[in-house]
Order: structure tokens, then sequence, then C-alpha cells
């Protein structure tokens, strides 16, 4: 997204070129969390999210946004045996990361603090300071 600047308009943001992500958000200035959010999406069975999971080209996104001080979030749902799961917004910057086999994993034990329960823990998620 890139800022476009039309006379008589207010201020507004527009596509600049494809995104490497699922999601682009676009916040009110006046909140206390940046206006611009990158936003990826995973689901996985089990309780841990491979890094091989995430695509290169998602990974530079994510990673861009986050350098360009604005927000970027990881989604993921846990999928349980039942079909059902838990999801969380992982802020990218502070996503904990660990040794996982041959490369590195997103353990859901790790990320309970961002456990989705509603509209407020999804806000709080944003809040998370870039």
């Amino acid at each position: 997204m890139v800022p476009a600047r039309v006379p008589g308009v207010r201020p507004m943001f527009v596509m600049g070129k494809s995104s490497g992500v699922d999601w682009i958000a676009l916040a009110s200035p006046s909140q206390p969390f940046p206006p611009y959010w990158a936003i990826e999406a995973k689901a996985v069975e089990g309780t841990s999210l491979g890094s091989s999971n995430i695509a290169p080209h998602q990974i530079t996104a994510l990673n861009e946004t986050v350098e360009a001080g604005q927000g970027g979030l990881l989604m993921v749902k846990f999928v349980t045996e039942d079909g059902w799961g838990e999801e969380y917004a992982v802020p990218w910057k502070y996503a904990p990361w660990r040794k996982n086999g041959n490369g590195l994993g997103l353990h859901q034990e790790d990320v309970i603090r961002w456990r989705v329960t509603g509209v407020d823990s999804l806000k709080e998620a944003m809040s998370w300071r870039i």
C-alpha cells in the first residue's frame, strides 16, 4: 500500500503492487497501533507450525512491513484431531520461533498470550509495539 494524494479528498492508501500476504488491513490513524498491517494466516494439524509452511515471499512481505515500522501479524490455527482448534494472532516481530526438527517451529504453548478469544484479544495483539 502506498499513500495516494488526491486534491480535495482525505489521504488514503492504494495498492502499490501485489501483496505477499493474505490480507492488508488499515487501522485508523487515531489508534495506538500502526495504521498498516500485513496479515498472513496458516492452519496446521497439531501443536507446531514449521517455518517451512510459510513461503519465502510471505516471510519477505512480513519482514519488510515490520522493518518499515508497521504491523505484521501471523494468524495461526492449531487444528485438533476432531477438526476444531484454537486461533492465535502472533505479532510477527515477536514470534517465538525455536528449533523444531531440521528447522524452526512456532509452538502452541509458546503463543498462548496471543490466543484469539474475541475482538479485544486481536486488539491486544495489534497493540504490541513494533
